[in-house]
């Protein structure tokens, strides 16, 4: 019989370790994933806003042409003004560079005095820097609900 060799053992992986290996890493890669990925929600938690109504006031306290200065939750103040038996609610910061804006009875208009900006009574610019940007005062929606006005107030939450 000619001189038979036993096969010699490979030698580095073999294929059992080497498919070990291979489920090893990819545990190992899904379990830190995971563990990112939890950790990610934790320092960003998912935001999703929710939408409430604020009582502002009674449509008695604020009849047609009247106007009153109310706070919103967050502290800021805001014109709320029946216009025509129209509630129309603005912020009273100047969208220029976020002066305090103040109401002008005599010229029926709001007045910015840091650049002379100035906006009519639904918060459309007129003249000053806001004109020429094109700026007008944030509008708030309101909501009648019988004799009571509500603020929409959208926050958002985690």
């Amino acid at each position: 019989m000619p001189n038979e060799t036993q096969p010699q053992p490979a030698e580095g992986l073999s294929r059992r370790e080497l498919v070990s290996w291979l489920f090893m890493g990819a545990g190992l890669t899904v379990s830190y994933g995971l563990a990112a990925l939890y950790a990610l929600r934790f320092v960003y938690p998912t935001r999703r806003e929710r939408i409430r109504d604020i009582f502002v006031t009674t449509l008695d306290e604020l009849p047609v042409g009247a106007r009153m200065e109310f706070k919103d939750p967050l502290g800021a103040e805001i014109y709320v003004q029946n216009i025509g038996g129209a509630v129309v609610a603005l912020s009273n910061v100047c969208p220029h560079l976020g002066c305090k804006v103040h109401w002008v009875q005599q010229d029926n208009r709001f007045f910015c005095p840091c650049h002379l900006g100035a906006f009519d009574i639904s918060g459309q610019p007129l003249e000053g820097p806001p004109k020429a940007e094109n700026k007008w005062l944030k509008r708030y929606e309101t909501v009648t609900r019988g004799n009571a006005v509500y603020i929409r107030w959208k926050e958002t939450v985690a």
